[in-house]
Formats: structure tokens, sequence, C-alpha cells
């Protein structure tokens, strides 16, 4: 069986079924490698025919059914106030409503991998041609160049896996960290809206378009900047880093008596070292040389007891009882909340970074929104994100065609 009969049977499967594993989809083929099913599936997902999720896969009909599922949700913050069109790019219908878009376009942005872009001429080198002015975006797993430049890379391995953070940033021993979806997207997402619109700053300038590029890996590489610096020599500082061994006592995080964590941030230890020591009745450690700064403190090795002892103390109190002293005080420090806390967040509802959205089966949440705010803007409200093609014949009327020309290319299945 060659390669696109086991596809065929694989997408049948996956639009019967809706939602199957991985395990489901091996199955049907006992004599296929793991790797090469593998490199199935991320063909029929890169052609727009499964869904690629944890674990498995999902029809791209079952999103089709309802624009009030889990994946509206999840994708309302990232998409919502596009207009969505849906278009087989491998038809040359398809493909010509994409130039026609392109004609009035100012930006294309796209995350399909090179290979297929240049099978479909939709590669930068062949746009740029009939697009001199087009601004032209296009971002990867792992970067343009090199020997994973057309590696599949999503959030949780090129951006986090990769650099160092999942394991470098929890204690030696414990689970890698498990980040919330689409953060290293997001992040990337907004290194190249800086980029985007550097070109069209640009555009104005000379007239000429441009390619812009950026990749998961890239930026995790960016933010993580001074890991990656400090780990190296002469520095060569060790990660995962000892939980009895901060930089300073006064600057890291503490478990208290009701089971919360607080973080003291007193940046500038002589200057806040005495200010926590009082209220933490450890007035005693300001007379020992050994506590004179932090390099005493670490050459001495005085500082895993101190450590230790402030998180005994620490865990006499609830972190409520806590918060009460360091206010007081006037000291910097944060309560480590959770996720299901920031819907109660006065601070966010007043900076509007959340707003309350109500989905069509009535369900309420609280929907996180760009922070940036322009003054002399009024920020757009978020709207509930459609099924996917929800736009595709407003958009075509838009370019001139008619219900009778939109119905011939639905029925033919170059459109949706």
């Amino acid at each position: 069986m060659n390669a696109d009969a086991r596809r065929e049977i694989i997408q049948e499967f996956v639009d019967q079924n809706h939602d199957v594993s991985f395990a489901q989809i091996r199955d049907l083929f006992p004599n296929v490698s793991e790797m090469t099913i593998r490199r199935d599936l991320e063909h029929l997902s890169q052609s727009h025919k499964i869904i690629r999720v944890l674990g498995g896969a999902r029809s791209v009909g079952s999103l089709l059914t309802t624009s009030e599922d889990a994946y509206t949700k999840r994708s309302l913050t990232h998409a919502d106030g596009k207009k969505l069109i849906a278009l087989d790019l491998k038809t040359p219908e398809g493909k010509d409503i994409l130039l026609k878009l392109l004609e009035r376009a100012d930006v294309f942005v796209t995350n399909v991998r090179m290979k297929s872009l240049q099978k479909l001429g939709l590669d930068y080198d062949t746009l740029q041609k009939v697009f001199p002015r087009l601004i032209y975006c296009h971002f990867t797993g792992y970067g343009h160049r090199g020997p994973d430049a057309d590696r599949p890379g999503f959030d949780v391995a090129a951006f986090w896996s990769r650099v160092g953070a999942r394991v470098d940033w929890v204690e030696e021993g414990t689970f890698p960290v498990r980040p919330s979806g689409g953060y290293g997207d997001m992040v990337t997402g907004l290194l190249i809206y800086g980029g985007i619109l550097t070109a069209l700053l640009g555009r104005e300038k000379t007239g000429r378009g441009t390619m812009v590029t950026n990749s998961l890996f890239g930026t995790s590489i960016w933010v993580n900047a001074q890991s990656v610096v400090c780990a190296q020599e002469p520095a060569s500082h060790a990660f995962p880093e000892d939980i009895d061994r901060p930089g300073s006592p006064v600057v890291h995080d503490y478990p208290c008596k009701d089971g919360e964590w607080l973080a003291l941030v007193g940046i500038g230890y002589a200057k806040n070292f005495p200010r926590y020591a009082r209220v933490l009745g450890i007035e005693d450690e300001l007379a020992d040389p050994r506590c004179e700064n932090e390099k005493t403190l670490a050459d001495s090795g005085h500082i895993v007891d101190l450590t230790r002892r402030i998180r005994s103390i620490m865990l006499t109190k609830t972190s409520y009882e806590w918060e009460k002293l360091f206010t007081e005080a006037d000291l910097v420090f944060s309560r480590l909340n959770h996720f299901k806390d920031v819907q109660h967040d006065q601070q966010a509802w007043d900076n509007e970074y959340l707003e309350e959205v109500t989905f069509a089966n009535g369900v309420k949440n609280a929907i996180p929104r760009p922070p940036v705010h322009l003054s002399g803007y009024e920020q757009r409200r978020t709207v509930p994100l459609g099924r996917i093609g929800e736009n595709t014949d407003d958009i075509l009327h838009g370019l001139g065609y008619s219900q009778d020309r939109i119905n011939d290319l639905r029925s033919r299945k170059c459109i949706q």
C-alpha cells in the first residue's frame, strides 16, 4: 500500500469517528512504523484534511458542526476579529480566490512549511514578483536555515522543550513544566507583529514589500536570553537552581501555613534585607558578618541555613497574615496566584485586560484581551469565533462572485 492510499484510509477513519487516538490509527496499519504514520498525520494536517491534537487527530468536520465547542473558546483569544474563509488551495479555483484576496492585501501571514508553499506557488519568491508591495510573513518551528528548517514544530516542542525552560525552571528531579497552551505561540506572534509593523513602515519609505520571518525556537532563545548567557562560561550558572541557594534569601518563593506561596522581591540586598529581617523576626542575622552581602552568604554557605530558616518562619503564618505584615512594612512581594483567580482580579477588570463574553449556548467566560491600549482609539469588543468557513460567502461576494458561482465552487469542494 502506497502513502496516498494509506493517508486516504486515515482521513476517512478520522472523518467517520471525529476524535481518534494515535493508537487507533496505528492499529489500522500493524506493519507500518509509528514514524511513518506520524508523517502521514503531519501531511494530512498540513493539507488541512485533519487536525492534529495531543495524542491523536480530529476531523475538520467536527469543527464545522458548531461554533461553541472547546476549540472555539481556546481559539477565541488568538483568532478574534478575523473573517473565516476556507479554500482548497490545491484546486485552481481555490488558489485563484487567494490571489484575488492578495491583490487587496497589505500582509500575507502563513505558517505552512515552505516546501508545501513552493509546491502551491505561494512562496515568497513567486508572490513577490506578482505583488512587489506585499509584506510576506512566514514563521516556522526552528527557523529557515539549518538541518531542522523543514522539521515540524509545535509550541511545546520548539519553544519550550528545545531551549531548556521545561527542565531548568523546576527543582531537579521534578516533573517538567507543563506550560499553558499557545504560550510560545503568543510570544512569537508578538515579535512577528512588531516585524510586520516595521516592514509596513519601511514600505512607506521605499515602496517595496519584504519577507518577515520568525520561529518558535528563535523566540525562545531570545526571551530566555539571560539564562542562556548565564549558563555559559565564565559564569557557568547551574540549572536547575538549588532551592536552598537563591541569589538572595529575600528574592525567593516561600510556602505559607495555608499551602499558598508568596514571592519575596527584595531586590537590592543592602537596602532590603534588613527590612525583611525585621518583619520576619531575624534581626540577629544582621550582625552576622556572613550576611554582609549576597557574596558572603554564598561563599560561607550560610545562604542554605538562612533560606531554610526563613522558610520555616514563613510556614508559621498563613499567606494572608504575611500579606498584611509585608504590606504594612511597604515591602515588595506577590502572592503566587492560580489561573482560576484571574477572573476574580479587580485589577484585571479595571484595566480591561478581561472581557465577559457570552457564547450562543449561554455560557459566559472572562476572555483575556490584548493589554496594549491606544488613547486615541477605542478598543474593539471581543466577538465569539465562528466556524471554519463562516464568512466564505460574504468574502466571495465582495470579490464579485455570484451566489450561483459560489454554490458551484462549494459543490466541487473548492471552498467550504
